[in-house]
């Protein structure tokens, strides 16, 4: 993707405040959201136990990667995949991902699955 500024987003968004139906069919009509965000939004279990009324808890940061974490986690697949498995079952999954995210050149995602690992004391198979 192209360098992007993002006060024009921000800009659109502010536009829509307080009417979060609309920002998202808006953005749903001008194709604003790519196959994998929408298919990682469906499958996300953590989003489907809030209400749209709902106003999600807001933690407070204490730097941008812990935030990034947070918002993160609710279109993670890794959380959801990992549900009722044993170790070796997940190290091997995650493993896989990891090559998979690399042959298709998609380095941010293999690094993430990686961090993952590292973070849960899982080892690459």
């Amino acid at each position: 993707m192209s360098k992007f500024s993002t006060s024009n987003l921000l800009s659109l968004l502010k536009l829509f405040n307080g009417r979060p139906n609309h920002l998202a069919q808006f953005l749903l009509e001008n194709e604003a959201f790519n196959d994998s965000f929408l298919k990682k939004l469906n499958k996300s279990s953590k989003l489907s136990n809030f209400k749209v009324d709902d106003k999600p808890f807001i933690p407070k940061f204490n730097n941008i990667d812990e935030m990034k974490d947070y918002y993160n986690s609710f279109i993670n697949e890794i959380e959801s995949s990992i549900k009722k498995k044993t170790k070796d079952e997940i190290e091997k999954e995650l493993s896989d991902k990891i090559k998979i995210a690399i042959e298709s050149e998609n380095y941010e995602e293999a690094a993430r699955i990686r961090d993952y690992m590292i973070k849960n004391n899982l080892k690459k198979r």
